[in-house]
């Protein structure tokens, strides 16, 4: 009994692992500016603008990318507008 709960304990945790692996955290939107994209899977880009009068200092377009088998990270930080 004992090997079988710890087989469906670490088949869950590796499921969840498994897809938090597969999706960015959300980037979120720069004060006084916008993102254009709303898929934080693997592969997928969001990009960055902002509004009147405000310079973008960054990147203006970042992508999900894998890290590890179950991490995902931007390949850039969010910009600011200034």
């Amino acid at each position: 009994m004992m090997p079988s709960k710890d087989s469906s304990h670490k088949n869950a945790v590796f499921g969840q692992s498994g897809l938090a692996g597969d999706v960015c955290p959300d980037p979120g939107v720069p004060e006084n500016g916008k993102r254009m994209g709303s898929i934080f899977q693997v592969g997928s880009s969001v990009q960055f603008s902002c509004d009147d009068s405000y310079v973008l200092h960054g990147s203006k377009s970042i992508t999900c990318q894998r890290v590890t088998d179950t991490l995902a990270a931007w390949s850039d930080h969010r910009p600011i507008c200034r």
